[in-house]
């Protein structure tokens, strides 16, 4: 059972991204909250589908941009920046955002198994936790 957490994860941490940083846009966890008290697929289907539509959307605006820096490590991470409040403030997430395929993916799985949709909005909580620690 950890090993399949693990494994989720890691697989669909760039979904967990895309819904902590619409969360962190909007100011509001109930994207999250759909995704991690998920009864079926179709909620957590449209929080993904809101999510997307949200971020997308902060992205032309410039709100919203991914790029890469040089971690403490000396390798190179993604980096989400996320402009709040009356947009002289940003908040960072240390991650990317997902492509087709993964979302592709992870809406197979929800389909198969729900709990994967509240494991990954979980995952998502803490990065929106974490972001506002910094």
């Amino acid at each position: 059972m950890l090993a399949e957490t693990r494994e989720i994860t890691r697989e669909y941490r760039s979904v967990a991204c895309l819904v902590a940083t619409a969360s962190i846009y909007t100011e509001s966890l109930n994207l999250i909250d759909r995704l991690a008290y998920a009864l079926n697929p179709e909620s957590a289907i449209k929080s993904l589908n809101d999510s997307l539509r949200i971020v997308e959307g902060a992205v032309r605006r410039g709100e919203v941009g991914e790029a890469v820096e040089k971690s403490e490590g000396g390798g190179d991470r993604s980096v989400i920046k996320i402009r709040v409040g009356d947009g002289r403030e940003y908040r960072l997430l240390y991650c990317s955002l997902p492509n087709v395929e993964v979302v592709r993916r992870f809406l197979e799985e929800v389909r198969r198994n729900i709990e994967v949709a509240r494991t990954i909005g979980t995952l998502a909580n803490s990065m929106v936790l974490e972001a506002r620690l910094r």
